[in-house]
């Protein structure tokens, strides 16, 4: 790891008279002049990430090295005959370059079969089978309950607080780690902007929430083959003359399997919606189908990567977010339902936009599934019906936002 890396790096003799800091101190200003690339200047991450992606070019083109790249962080990976040549060859090159470097300690990690990289340890003892694992590291979570259990003790929090938390969630979660705490992100995001947006008592249910997902959150498993086949599904919705239509269509290709459906909405959700934001509800059927076909596929899509098309920015963004302004998506979006999903069996499911002229899942979203299937040469599944489970919990976030849910995803069948 590359040692006080800005200062490592010198200013431009050109743009050193505009490197100066100045304050008034003692009846007089004081002023300091930085001759190396400044901390928090706004082209600094910029002009340091050309250097840093220049080294890891070198690393993979010189030295034949796997290698990522984030900042000053270059995790590589090596079989074990040659890890200690490349390790001494990385800190070779690095020492011609004139960069200075860890060389002993605990900065200076030697290559293992489990090392933390930006707060996530990860496994590669079973690699030579495709499988490697990542979870968060050692003490994290620990460490994030303490500070959530001394917030609910005191049951206030001050913006330092709230964004210091929403900050280790956010180290906590991602793409390929956990998606299911973005609620809690959002949640403590907004503390830290609005200190007064719970009501009375919300903090400590919050706050007990959080425990509880970060104490259920599991490690993630990967197998390399599930890189090469991501599972795809497309969806739709439409809501005409009073009316709510859902459709979709799934590729499986581990199976080879393509299957179109139709997905039915419960009445008693169409009502609480009307009741809520009125006639305008393509959001909110547009996300449940997504919602719908996420939970139907969950055994196929665990520990697996996917791509989605959503026929809706609004209902695309929502389950990118995890959180919404609109309280009927939210209750939907939240770790409540999806990223309760996401706790239990998670996925690495990424999001994209669908027209509906592109869109193969228009069809059946309009009745037309028998069609669909052959004129995409799927599997006609008929009608999607999601348990009463997730309808149930779904309406209890409507009541009780900060509600523990129980398992929603083992032992039930969710499809007729």
């Amino acid at each position: 790891m590359l040692l006080r890396v800005y200062k490592q790096l010198a200013v431009d003799k050109a743009s050193r008279l505009l490197s100066v800091v100045g304050y008034y101190h003692s009846n007089r200003w004081v002023f300091f002049r930085c001759d190396v690339l400044p901390f928090g200047a706004v082209a600094a991450v910029y002009s340091f990430n050309r250097v840093s992606r220049s080294l890891h070019h070198l690393i993979c083109k010189l030295l034949w090295g796997p290698c990522t790249c984030f900042y000053d962080d270059y995790p590589t990976i090596s079989p074990n005959a040659s890890s200690a040549i490349l390790s001494k060859a990385m800190s070779a090159m690095l020492t011609l370059l004139g960069w200075d470097h860890a060389k002993v300690g605990v900065k200076a990690a030697d290559f293992s079969s489990a090392f933390n990289a930006l707060g996530i340890s990860v496994q590669l003892g079973n690699l030579n089978k495709g499988v490697f694992i990542l979870c968060n590291k050692e003490g994290r979570i620990e460490r994030l309950c303490a500070m959530l259990e001394a917030v609910k003790d005191r049951d206030v929090i001050t913006r330092s607080e709230a964004a210091q938390i929403q900050g280790h969630l956010n180290c906590a979660s991602g793409f390929f780690v956990s998606k299911a705490l973005q609620f809690l992100v959002s949640s403590f995001a907004r503390l830290a902007d609005i200190l007064r947006s719970l009501g009375s008592g919300d903090l400590q249910r919050l706050c007990d929430l959080a425990v509880t997902m970060l104490k259920a959150m599991p490690p993630r498993q990967y197998r390399s083959e599930s890189f090469r086949n991501p599972f795809l599904i497309f969806t739709d919705g439409a809501w005409e003359d009073g009316k709510a239509s859902d459709g979709a269509m799934t590729d499986n290709p581990q199976t080879r399997e393509s299957k179109v459906f139709a997905v039915e909405i419960p009445s008693k959700l169409i009502d609480k919606w009307l009741e809520e934001v009125g006639e305008q509800l393509i959001s909110q059927i547009e996300f449940f189908v997504y919602l719908a076909l996420r939970f139907h596929c969950r055994e196929a899509l665990f520990n697996k990567v996917g791509i989605a098309w959503i026929d809706n920015q609004a209902a695309r963004f929502v389950a990118i977010k995890g959180s919404s302004a609109s309280f009927s998506l939210l209750a939907m979006a939240m770790s409540r339902v999806l990223q309760q999903l996401e706790l239990e069996l998670p996925s690495s499911v990424w999001l994209e936009r669908v027209s509906s002229f592109s869109n193969p899942s228009d069809m059946p979203s309009r009745k037309q599934v028998k069609e669909a299937a052959k004129l995409l040469g799927a599997s006609e599944s008929g009608v999607l019906r999601v348990p009463d489970s997730v309808i149930d919990a779904i309406l209890l976030m409507h009541r009780e936002p900060y509600a523990s849910l129980n398992t929603l995803s083992k032992g039930v069948n969710s499809s007729a």
